[in-house]
């Protein structure tokens, strides 16, 4: 019995040595709390202890899967503590890696999310989070890039274990492409949708077999080292709400199964429980904390697993007996799989991947983030496919399932609780593939104190040579708007007065794309403007204008509304056509310039503005504006008006921890700035000064700002303001 007990390698006298028993692994799932496994396999490999096979559920899959390629403990502990978990469960790309027009869509509309329409039926999609992302990190991580006819043929034997959302069965996944096993196996609803693996409806595997046991059993091991790192059921003492005893039942079936499974363990298998009191399974900033209790319950349990351990001799062996690790293949041939109406010659142009070359996963994950951010995609993905003795890189694109056209909502509040008030709903519909070549139509609507609709139809031109890695060069655009608004205007430094100003636009242009930093356009517009008062008259008077434009954008923000590097900007030049028929004549120019630094928590903000009138006729001039919440603070939203404008801002912001999982910061702004309607006019004791204090939440809504403003004239303004103000 005592044999049994200890397994000893040799029984006393014999001359050969008997048959190792076979160590299985069991990690489950927990999210975060899955980095303890690797803390636990740090021990293991001291303690010179084999593992033969590998299961895992969830985050334990993601553990198990990447040790079973090869890699070691501390090569582990490595990737999980500087890995980027939250650009991992995120799919949008890196702000740089977008096209300047997605920025451009980025900035007007501050909520992510899309909703889909397809034939006038609205559609959402089946999670928050496609795994975009991760899948790409766990490639370049892993090197996995062809399919596996067996897991086998890993350097450790594996499988992942997932459930079948359409008949709730477990779902061992034992074969084909590692990378989206471990995909399916962590797809816990609704955070990442399902995955459709051989015609079955994938989720997590956690669901039913959290703690896969009879699966390492099956696999053959003799023996079994099980972690369990599942949430615990909660005591009554700390159950004191609603959602207390919501998060309570939820996880009574998990429990169940948990258990069921704890006790499939023989007696001579080992059960090591972290101790993550503390930890949700959310916490992964605290990923090198969690590898440390880990490690800790592992060391705790050190007599027991020695049990399992073998000789330096034998644990060597073992280790040289592995099969290699998965290499990289030459790459022959590329093939875009593209589910959408938009030709491959628009997106082939972005995958840099060299034929004759191995397969860069790093370069691979930069150029599919750059074709995902185009918005037409549900996912992107890559494998490398063997025909005719030839090495093909498949790039799966599929069309997004809740597409091809979609409607985004938004809103902006500007509230002065003292004073004027602004409030809108912002509404875009957005038609995609309209053909070949990317075409779409954006249709915006803005309702509430100020309404207006605004319409564009935009057409890339040409096919993008391989070297700019951004779309295609040209582009021509049509468009058109109109609107109300109601605002006060103060006249020299008295009092406001209300007006109504009703405004369309109609231009059609063409220009250029500057890699995805800038574009330069030229074109037509043709504009019209009627204004009153009824405290003065309620005649309307107004003035049409036809111009000739050229415009230049700049935007290399790392992030929309809270950007802790780049710059922003524009410059734009008008000149009056008069045989286009306008009256006004005469020229504008109207320059705006941010940008942004960051050192540690602090960032520093500067913006210049400048517009002025050239040679403008005196009776229709271009009227410029400013006013409104860190667009000269203490003033009504665009109550200042004249032919010249001027603004100069710094700005600095502090990241001081987070609210709801939102980003909270405290941050202050100096203003210095006016309107005048002669240039002789613009000195710096003619200007206003201001000053804000504010704190600032970066909500699903967007930028949400409480604030002090006061001028040097003594307007106080307190605001609550939501919507861009960089």
């Amino acid at each position: 019995m005592a044999v049994l007990l200890v397994w000893p390698w040799r029984v006393a006298g014999a001359e050969s040595p008997l048959p190792r028993p076979r160590i299985g692994l069991v990690l489950s799932g927990g999210g975060a709390r899955g980095a303890a496994h690797v803390g636990v396999l740090k021990v293991l490999e001291e303690l010179k202890i084999p593992v033969d096979v590998i299961t895992g559920t969830s985050m334990g899959s993601a553990v198990g899967g990447l040790y079973a390629t090869g890699l070691t403990a501390a090569e582990l502990e490595t990737i999980f503590t500087r890995f980027d978990w939250v650009g991992a469960f995120t799919d949008s790309p890196p702000r740089r890696d977008l096209s300047f027009r997605r920025k451009e869509d980025d900035r007007t509309f501050l909520v992510k999310a899309r909703i889909g329409l397809d034939g006038g039926k609205v559609q959402l999609p089946r999670g928050f989070v496609e795994g975009q992302n991760f899948v790409m990190e766990l490639r370049k991580l892993s090197h996995v890039t062809e399919s596996l006819p067996s897991f086998d043929q890993l350097p450790i034997p594996f499988r992942a274990m997932a459930t079948d959302l359409e008949t709730a069965r477990p779902v061992v996944l034992d074969k084909g492409d590692l990378v989206m096993a471990i995909r399916a196996s962590i797809a816990v609803a609704p955070l990442f949708s399902p995955v459709k693996m051989d015609g079955r409806l994938l989720v997590d595997g956690g669901y039913l077999r959290n703690i896969p046991v009879k699966t390492a059993k099956d696999m053959g091991a003799d023996r079994l080292i099980a972690v369990n790192i599942g949430t615990p059921l909660s005591q009554e003492k700390d159950m004191r709400s609603v959602f207390d005893v919501f998060s309570q039942v939820s996880r009574l079936g998990g429990q169940v199964q948990d258990r069921r499974q704890i006790a499939e363990l023989g007696p001579e298998d080992l059960l090591i429980l972290p101790d993550l009191e503390g930890y949700a399974f959310t916490d992964f900033a605290k990923i090198p904390e969690i590898v440390a209790r880990g490690e800790a319950a592992a060391r705790a349990v050190a007599e027991p697993l020695k049990n399992f351990s073998v000789s330096e001799e034998d644990y060597r062996r073992w280790r040289g007996s592995l099969a290699k690790g998965p290499t990289l293949p030459v790459v022959d041939s590329i093939e875009f799989v593209n589910g959408t109406r938009i030709s491959d010659n628009v997106f082939l142009p972005f995958i840099r991947q060299r034929l004759g070359a191995l397969v860069d996963p790093a370069q691979l994950q930069k150029d599919l983030a750059q074709i995902y951010g185009f918005g037409y995609f549900e996912f992107l993905n890559y494998h490398v496919d063997t025909r005719d003795g030839k090495k093909v890189l498949v790039v799966d694109a599929p069309r997004k399932s809740w597409g091809p056209d979609y409607l985004r909502l938004g809103l902006k509040i500007a509230e002065e609780f003292d004073g004027d008030s602004a409030y809108a709903v912002l509404a875009r519909y957005q038609k995609t593939e309209i053909n070949r070549y990317g075409g779409e139509l954006n249709v915006d609507g803005n309702i509430g104190t100020n309404s207006k609709v605004d319409a564009e139809w935009y057409q890339p031109i040409g096919q993008a040579p391989r070297w700019l890695s951004y779309g295609a060069p040209y582009f021509a655009s049509f468009q058109g708007g109109y609107g109300q608004e109601n605002d006060p205007v103060r006249f020299s430094k008295g009092s406001e007065i209300p007006f109504e100003f009703l405004t369309g636009e109609v231009s059609p242009s063409v220009g250029r794309t500057l890699g995805n930093w800038g574009r330069i356009r030229t074109g037509l517009k043709w504009d019209w403007e009627t204004y009153q008062t009824p405290l003065i008259s309620g005649e309307q008077s107004g003035v049409t204008r036809s111009d000739v434009f050229l415009r230049l954008d700049l935007d290399t923000l790392d992030a929309p509304g809270f950007p802790r590097h780049g710059i922003i900007g524009s410059l734009e030049g008008r000149t009056a056509a008069t045989v286009l028929g306008g009256e006004a004549r005469g020229s504008l120019f109207d320059g705006n310039l941010g940008a942004a630094r960051s050192w540690g928590a602090d960032t520093f903000q500067a913006r210049l503005q400048y517009g002025t009138n050239l040679n403008s006729d005196a009776q229709n001039p271009h009227f410029l504006r400013l006013g409104g919440f860190l667009n000269l603070s203490g003033f009504s939203h665009n109550s200042l008006i004249g032919t010249e404008t001027a603004l100069t801002q710094l700005r600095w912001n502090r990241n001081v921890g987070s609210l709801a999982a939102w980003p909270l910061y405290v941050g202050s702004a100096v203003e210095w700035g006016g309107a005048w309607n002669r240039q002789q006019e613009i000195t710096l004791s003619s200007g206003y000064w201001c000053g804000s204090l504010y704190a600032t939440l970066d909500s699903g809504l967007g930028p949400t700002y409480l604030a002090l403003s006061q001028t040097e004239q003594g307007i106080r303004t307190v605001y609550l303001y939501v919507g861009q103000a960089f």
